[in-house]
């Protein structure tokens, strides 16, 4: 379903009751006042977008805050719990390496040992 909004202004202008220039002046005058007024609305509602934009994001700054912290934990417990596996894993392929690189040594080795 989709919604629907509609949004207007107005703005509004004195004209001189005839040609004179006092009813010009006063005219201009009640022009200046309602420009003024215009400008003021206008800085009002600009301050309230800006606050709303400020509020989104403070939002989003604490959210990823939140967010970068848990990855931040989950990365940690992954590299501090995965560190006897890794002890475990490097043993091994030293293991591998010394027996699949000098077997007959090795075997000769064990021989005097056993024997």
């Amino acid at each position: 379903m989709g919604g629907a909004s509609v949004k207007a202004r107005g703005t509004a202008r004195t004209n001189p009751v005839d040609g004179s220039l006092e009813a010009r002046v006063v005219a201009l005058e009640a022009n200046f006042k309602h420009i003024e007024r215009e400008i003021q609305c206008t800085e009002e509602r600009l301050e309230k977008e800006i606050e709303k934009v400020g509020e989104a994001v403070r939002k989003e700054e604490a959210d990823r805050n939140v967010h970068v912290s848990a990855i931040a934990k989950q990365l940690e417990t992954y590299s501090t719990s995965g560190l006897d596996y890794e002890l475990a894993g490097v043993c091994w392929v030293l293991f591998g390496q010394a027996f699949g690189s000098f077997p007959s040594e090795i075997a000769a080795a064990l021989q005097r040992l056993l024997g």
